[in-house]
């Protein structure tokens, strides 16, 4: 018998590959095409960011060379703390904030807080990739629920089930651009909370809206942070895709473990990106 050789976990062949890379490589055989699968923003970063980076570059105490918390630096949430109260208008009572390596390492954490094996979490058609992704790699079971561009309450409802641990937005919608209407997400939010589920809200988009219909996260609902999750990036709005800074305001009796995710992971955010995402949120307005 020959030698054994090392095989991927039989979870991963659940996962979907990287439909990023795939892209990738059909561009490589039509370069003449135009690719819409990835939203990157033509713009730079606001002109402080580079100065603030090179500043802290420059300074003698050689912070940015060492560990920091694992929530993120005490001068940057406070500035997610303003920038989600006093612009976004969320209610922070019962949140906690946590500053990540991008969003999409944020819902990786939740997912894997979350889920057991076999648990469910909701996903209203359509939904983002990576979304599935990570609740595979959880070892949870993503359950696609047709419930219409706007989603319907009473469909999401519909499909919960004794697994069921969370229901994800995303407004505006990616891939859609869809603006989900402030009732109906206060709507899902408060089954939800009948439910004892989490509502995870996507709002990387936030600063994207088209039309008449006002984006208003259901952060903002009055008693929502114990059992809501709001995730926002800078990678869109800012131009910082490449400097890999999201954030997130989570349910307070979640952060001990989503700590245990974020130290195994990642230890600490990034510092030099830290001291760029605080120029930027402390800069002049988007």
């Amino acid at each position: 018998m020959g030698p054994v050789f090392p095989r991927a976990a039989g979870r991963m062949a659940a996962v979907a590959d990287p439909v990023i890379a795939q892209v990738g490589g059909l561009l490589r055989q039509g370069p003449e095409a135009l690719s819409l699968a990835q939203g990157m923003v033509a713009w730079a970063p606001p002109p402080g960011v580079r100065r603030a980076v090179a500043l802290a570059l420059a300074e003698p105490d050689r912070r940015l060379d060492r560990y920091g918390p694992v929530q993120g630096e005490p001068a940057l949430l406070e500035a997610v703390r303003r920038e989600l109260s006093e612009e976004r208008g969320l209610d922070l009572e019962g949140s906690d904030l946590l500053v990540t390596a991008g969003s999409n390492m944020a819902f990786n954490a939740i997912a894997q807080v979350l889920c057991d094996p076999g648990d469910e979490v909701l996903l209203p058609l359509p939904f983002y990739f990576n979304h599935a992704m990570a609740i595979r790699l959880a070892g949870g079971v993503p359950v696609p629920v047709a419930a219409g561009l706007v989603p319907d309450p009473d469909r999401l409802e519909a499909a919960i089930t004794s697994r069921s641990r969370a229901i994800v937005t995303i407004s505006p919608n990616n891939p859609s651009g869809l603006v989900t209407p402030p009732e109906v997400l206060a709507a899902i939010n408060g089954l939800c909370h009948r439910h004892g589920l989490v509502h995870v809200s996507d709002e990387a988009y936030a600063d994207f809206v088209h039309g008449t219909v006002p984006h208003r996260g259901p952060g903002r609902l009055p008693g929502s942070g114990g059992h809501t999750v709001s995730l926002f990036s800078l990678s869109k709005a800012y131009g910082m895709a490449g400097w890999r800074v999201g954030y997130a305001a989570v349910p307070r009796q979640l952060m001990g473990a989503l700590a245990k995710v974020q130290d195994t992971v990642l230890i600490c955010p990034p510092q030099v990106s830290q001291r760029a995402a605080l120029a930027a949120l402390d800069g002049p307005g988007r």
